[in-house]
Formats: C-alpha cells, sequence, structure tokens
C-alpha cells in the first residue's frame, strides 16, 4: 500500500478506535463460557492435529506416532500453530484459549471491515454512526452460535475464519502483498479457501484491482507448496483425509438445507439477506464492485465446500464445520 494511500486513510478516535477491541472482548468472553463448559474434544480430530502437533514440537516432524509419517491431517497451519503455543498442564483447555481468541480476533476484524465500509459510505451530508455499525456487526460475529462452538472444538475453524476476513480487510485497505500472504496462510488453514481466494482475486481484477492477482498467486503457491509434500510422503498429491470422506454417497442439498443455512440467523430472519441484497445494490449505485467480488468468493467456496464430499444430514457439527470458516463473509 502506498504512502498516499495510507495518509488518506481517515484517522479513528473515541469509540471508532476502541470499537474493534471491544467486540474482540465480547467474542473471548463469549468463547470462555463454551471453554468452561467442559474438559474434553467434541471431535476426535482435535486429538489427531494435537498429536502431529505435538511429535512437530518433539522434533519427530508431521508424525502421528514416532517414525509414522503420513498425512493425516488437513491443516499445516493450525498443526504448526498447535506446536508453538504454550499447552501447559491442560492441552485442552489451553487449545480451547487459543480458540477463543481466535474467535475474538475474527470478531476485531469484521468490525474493521464493516467501520471500513461505513467510513467510506459516509458522506459530510450523510454522515454514519460508524462506530455503532463496527460494533454491531464485530458483536453479531463474536454471538454466532456456531463459531462459538467452532472456536473450542480444538480444530482450525476460528484460524481459518480470522485469515477469511483479514484476507478482505487487507484488500479493502489495498494491501495487496499482505492479501497475498493472509491468502496462502488461509490455503494452509483450510485448502478449501483456495477456491475464496482464486475468485476473489478474479473479481477484484474484473473491478479494476489488477494487483488482485497477488492474492490468487500466494493462494496457489501454498497450495502447491502443501500438495508437494503430500506427494512426497505419502505418493498422493492431497491428504490421506480427502480421499476418505470423499467416498460413498450423501445428501448434500439437504444437508446444507438442514444442518447449515437453517442454523445461520442472518439467513433465518430474512432480514439479513435483504440487508445484504440492499448493501450490494448501494455499491453497484456507487460505482464499487469489492463487495460483490467478496459474495462472489463466498458463494463459490461454500459451492465448492458442498459438492466436494459427501454430506449426511444426520451428522451434525462434524461435517457443519467445513462450512464455518465462511460464517462471517456474508
Amino acid at each position: 500500500m502506498s504512502d498516499a494511500h495510507e495518509s488518506s486513510r481517515p484517522q479513528l478516535h473515541g469509540l471508532e478506535a476502541w470499537a474493534p477491541a471491544l467486540c474482540a472482548v465480547v467474542g473471548i468472553g463469549a468463547a470462555c463460557v463454551f471453554v468452561a463448559g467442559g474438559l474434553d474434544f467434541c471431535l476426535d480430530d482435535a486429538w489427531i492435529h494435537a498429536s502431529y502437533a505435538k511429535s512437530l514440537l518433539a522434533g519427530d516432524g508431521l508424525s502421528y506416532n514416532p517414525g509414522d509419517h503420513e498425512t493425516g491431517f488437513s491443516s499445516p497451519l493450525w498443526v504448526a500453530l498447535l506446536a508453538a503455543w504454550p499447552r501447559g498442564v491442560d492441552p485442552v483447555v489451553s487449545t480451547k484459549m487459543l480458540g477463543a481468541l481466535l474467535h475474538g480476533l475474527t470478531a476485531w476484524l469484521s468490525c474493521s471491515v464493516a467501520m471500513h465500509f461505513a467510513q467510506r459510505a459516509a458522506t459530510v451530508a450523510q454522515p454514519l454512526p460508524v462506530a455503532s455499525v463496527g460494533l454491531f456487526a464485530g458483536s453479531l460475529v463474536a454471538v454466532h452460535p456456531v463459531a462459538l462452538q467452532a472456536a473450542v472444538s480444538g480444530m482450525e475453524v476460528a484460524l481459518a475464519s480470522a485469515l477469511v476476513i483479514a484476507l478482505g480487510l487487507a484488500a479493502l485497505r489495498e494491501q495487496w502483498s499482505v492479501a497475498a500472504v493472509v491468502a496462502g496462510a488461509a490455503v494452509l488453514a483450510r485448502p478449501e479457501l483456495l477456491v475464496f481466494a482464486a475468485v476473489f482475486a478474479l473479481a477484484c481484477m474484473w473491478a479494476g484491482h489488477r494487483p488482485a492477482w497477488r492474492i490468487a498467486a500466494g493462494a496457489l503457491v501454498a497450495m502447491l507448496a502443501w500438495c508437494a509434500y503430500c506427494w512426497g510422503v505419502s505418493g498422493h498429491p492431497l491428504p490421506n483425509t480427502f480421499y476418505v470422506k470423499t467416498a460413498g454417497e450423501g445428501q448434500n442439498l439437504r444437508f446444507v438445507g438442514e444442518r447449515v443455512l437453517a442454523r445461520e440467523p442472518w439467513v433465518v430472519g430474512v432480514g439479513g439477506v435483504l440487508a445484504l441484497l440492499a448493501a450490494l445494490r448501494f455499491e453497484h449505485r456507487a460505482g464499487r464492485r469489492m463487495a460483490w467480488a467478496w459474495i462472489a468468493a463466498w458463494l463459490a467456496c461454500f459451492a465448492a465446500i458442498a459438492v466436494s464430499r459427501p454430506l449426511n444430514p444426520g451428522v451434525t457439527f462434524y461435517e457443519t464445520r467445513y462450512f464455518a470458516p465462511l460464517f462471517a463473509a456474508p
């Protein structure tokens, strides 16, 4: 981002400056209630990632058991973060606290994105309550029920969620090199986010932001590195978990309707959908297309997740979590 562009950004004062931090506090506080609610993980996948992280910390590389180097995990960045995160005497509580902090970060970033849009739309003739807009958006993310469950699941959902919103914020600020790095990290946190990054980059380029190609490049480099590692270890370009979880048949449309969309408050209340359409119309009339690029990326990634594996309506959070990193985007 150029110095001229940086200096043109309005300076935040008072409540506007504190709004993101307040949203983070709400998010962390809400997640901590869930931390205290159980002393185990709701998914065995959390223990699988913890085992790989333990081996990595012990100097045995990415192995499930000593000397057993297999690609039985799908989030290398989450494994690396777990290895670096202090475990303390209780790895369950420490991992859940890490998720709670990342959930708070997602709320912080969501508030910042909303405030950016509000600042851009406000005029002298029609001022907007920027702080209130940011607090409202950040608080909605902070108390999202699926996100709170995901944050303390011991899985990478909160990390991936934070990276998705960070990608949007970097693009809004036209920090394209930062956005490229974030996109690469997002893919290493959740490989399906390659679709989000690629579609977002293409849509931004269509909207006139030519440097957005860096987003796609960063995501692609990360994915190729991950595929190269998987190929070298197991002889397959994707982790073993992909081939196991894509076997069989599912009822994907029914699952999305009953287990995903039906649990999204902004969808169930209808008002959220209407607000989203109104926002897109406002952006279009103002000659801006970043929001359109963002929603196009969200829809494409949502669809890619929905068709990439069989989904069973009888399964609850175990498969719903695949969609959870996208919860804050719309």
